[in-house]
């Protein structure tokens, strides 16, 4: 939930961030630790004026490996090790939201691939074609839910957070940020948003936040060249290179 940087470099204009009366807030997080360092304060806000809050996290975040190796004193982990790594973020996210406020009812694991978010967006679309981690070696999330790892299923499980909240907010990463899954955690959001709401499934706009201090509804649009799909020429765009040096964990 960075406020990432546009195109020529430049940071996004913020405003006074305005949580509406009677509110409604969502948040996803690409990888455990997200919700805190982006939005950890307004989260900690709206707990205590008892505002309606729910936290979505896309990836266990286990596809960190520097942190892998460093903590398991592996100099090759094995995908066993980084298995059990996203589980300790998921236990880490869990005391972090007790800080923040939240209740495990308030938090929903999602368990798809941390560094494969631009690979489901691009090539692993169609659920006859699953992508595998190659830090966990798992083409599935490990919730019993008949979910894969490909962009349908993690689109569903989306949209179906989005119908069963039904938020009035919407923090999400900024769609010009530089980490591979921040970005694509919100196409994810927003193409699952723009077709509940062509549905008439949920009514719009809704108010999106692509950073923890901005907060507009023309601000829920993926960037150009990045839709879903072929572009003009035929192809899928390539979105920026992943930082080399935070392969998995969550960037601010």
């Amino acid at each position: 939930m960075s406020l990432g940087a546009t195109p020529n470099g430049t940071r996004p204009g913020t405003g006074a961030l305005v949580i509406p009366p009677g509110a409604r807030v969502l948040v996803f997080a690409p990888h455990p630790d997200d919700e805190t360092i982006g939005a950890g304060g307004l989260i900690f806000h709206l707990a205590r004026r008892g505002v309606p809050v729910r936290v979505v996290f896309v990836t266990n975040g286990d596809g960190y490996a520097e942190a892998v190796a460093q903590d398991f004193h592996e100099l090759k982990p094995r995908d066993t090790d980084y298995v059990e790594f996203g589980e300790i973020r998921r236990r880490e996210a869990l005391a972090a939201a007790r800080h923040l406020g939240l209740h495990r009812g308030d938090l929903v694991f999602l368990g798809f691939p941390d560094g494969g978010l631009a690979q489901l967006w691009q090539d692993h679309w169609s659920r006859t074609r699953p992508y595998t981690s190659p830090y966990t070696n798992e083409d599935s999330p490990p919730a019993p839910d008949s979910a894969e790892y490909d962009g349908q299923d993690l689109a569903s499980l989306v949209g179906r957070q989005l119908r069963t909240f039904r938020p009035s907010v919407i923090v999400i990463p900024h769609p010009y940020d530089a980490h591979l899954d921040h970005a694509h955690a919100s196409y994810f959001v927003i193409d699952a948003l723009d077709a509940l709401q062509a549905a008439h499934v949920l009514p719009g706009p809704r108010t999106c936040c692509p950073s923890a201090s901005s907060c507009s509804p023309t601000s829920c649009t993926i960037p150009p060249g990045r839709a879903r799909g072929a572009t003009a020429t035929g192809s899928r765009p390539r979105p920026a290179r992943r930082p080399r040096t935070r392969s998995g964990r969550g960037s601010i």
